[in-house]
């Protein structure tokens, strides 16, 4: 086991340093938006990921990975926005830059007290508030009787995501 501490340290670095290039750099972002994926894993834990994408007044885009947090218990909408608050106090990011999110659909995040909900609470009510592309077109695909092509389409999805 020990013959793999130091890949695990390298690793570790390597990530600590990738998140302090992203804190630094936030100080120069004109906007961003996040991304919230809430799936369980194969120990029955839910795990919230939260991806960030910004963008400068030069108009660079960068997207990272901020963090994934497991949710013991039973996750609320709550529990989920002091988190994404905490991730984005880390990271140096204010709500006056924040222009979205994109869900998953969870209910915890979606549903009118969910996540996004709590977003308007706090005053973010101009953000922009999307629904992931391949669940749209699910959604779509079934109100336009379209399943035989996005049957294909989930069981590739399914298949390269062992937690869904």
């Amino acid at each position: 086991m020990s013959s793999f501490l130091p890949t695990a340290e390298r690793i570790s670095d390597l990530s600590s340093d990738i998140y302090d290039q992203l804190c630094e750099k936030a100080k120069c972002f004109s906007a961003y938006s996040v991304a919230l994926d809430e799936t369980i894993d194969i120990t029955d834990t839910t795990q919230l990921a939260i991806y960030v994408r910004v963008v400068n007044d030069n108009f660079e885009v960068m997207e990272r990975l901020l963090r994934v947090i497991p949710m013991h218990g039973q996750s609320t909408a709550q529990q989920m926005f002091c988190q994404l608050c905490e991730v984005n106090n880390n990271a140096g990011l204010t709500w006056r830059m924040f222009a979205g999110i994109t869900t998953n659909g969870a209910p915890s995040i979606t549903e009118k007290n969910g996540l996004v909900a709590k977003l308007g609470e706090e005053g973010v009510e101009e953000a922009i508030a999307l629904h992931c592309i391949i669940h749209q077109q699910s959604i779509c695909s079934k109100c336009l009787k379209f399943d035989n092509g996005m049957s294909v389409v989930v069981k590739c999805i399914n298949k390269s995501d062992p937690g869904a």
